[in-house]
């Protein structure tokens, strides 16, 4: 925890007026004793055998002193990535007019971090707030007593049920699947909101969906996210499960095609998703309970 605090606390530190140098950490003794006792070796004795770091780092005490070269280089594959994504955003129509940004979260006080989009956005009024680590718990908190704050959020993912439809020309035969004698599509995304559109709060998204089975007592649907915008079918790279929503239509009587029909309407856009279930000859309306997959749950 020492090191760790001792690298939060360089990291921050604005090495814009100086060139060159060394970036001293906290490096507790414990650790070179530890070396001793395991490898034989001290800490300096270990460092030099690494020609990488063998003249960039050395160890004098409790400080661990490292080039200020290697340091700031420590930080160039991540600072590169955000600023990537941060240019591939900026080309979105939405935001073509955007004439001021804020850094929030904790990696926003470091200062190459900052020097690297100012440079790069330098069009740009670039705002970080006093304790800008603290800035997005504060929001949460803020946003948790006042969810109406946000009227509208773009989605980053494409939401949606998965559905089984019958099988027509075109469909993957791996896909194929057979109920009571026909032959099925299993596993299609039935995509109700897409990635980056817009979705107001309590924008809901309303289809209606048949039992392919007269008897059929429940029915399940399993609700999916993707990475990819108009994915076609469950089990494609970037899609995962989110949940699942049972309704049950024991009492639900079938159509003169043998098939029950509901509508469910899912309301997206709030701090939670939710869920009604309509049948479609009564009007009868239910709220579903969603529950959320296992952690780590992805196709």
């Amino acid at each position: 925890m020492d090191i760790f605090h001792s690298f939060e606390r360089a990291k921050r530190r604005d090495f814009s007026i100086v060139g060159h140098g060394k970036v001293q950490l906290t490096f507790p003794n414990i650790i070179n004793r530890l070396c001793l006792k395991t490898r034989e070796k001290d800490v300096n004795e270990l460092i030099s055998e690494n020609l990488k770091f063998k003249n960039n780092i050395r160890l004098i005490k409790d400080k661990l002193e490292i080039d200020l070269a290697l340091f700031k280089s420590l930080f160039a594959g991540a600072i590169y990535d955000i600023v990537n994504h941060l240019s591939i955003l900026f080309r979105q129509s939405q935001v073509t007019d955007l004439t001021t940004m804020f850094m929030v979260g904790g990696y926003s006080e470091c200062y190459l971090l900052q020097e690297a989009i100012r440079f790069k956005f330098s069009s740009l009024r670039v705002l970080i707030p006093p304790n800008s680590v603290l800035s997005v718990l504060k929001g949460a908190v803020l946003y948790g007593h006042s969810p109406r704050t946000f009227q509208s959020r773009i989605s980053t993912f494409t939401y949606g049920i998965e559905t089984t439809e019958p099988f027509r020309k075109g469909y993957p035969v791996d896909k194929k699947i057979f109920i009571n004698g026909k032959s099925h599509c299993d596993k299609i995304f039935c995509i109700h909101v897409k990635d980056g559109e817009h979705v107001n709060l309590g924008k809901s998204v309303s289809k209606a969906y048949k039992t392919i089975d007269p008897d059929q007592t429940h029915m399940e649907f399993i609700v999916y996210a993707s990475i990819k915008r108009t994915p076609k079918f469950t089990d494609e790279d970037g899609c995962f499960q989110l949940g699942s929503l049972t309704v049950d239509v024991s009492k639900m009587s079938c159509n003169k095609y043998g098939e029950k029909q509901i509508r469910l309407e899912l309301i997206y856009g709030g701090t939670e998703l939710e869920a009604i279930a309509t049948d479609t000859t009564t009007g009868k309306t239910s709220r579903e309970h969603f529950t959320l997959a296992r952690a780590g749950h992805r196709c």
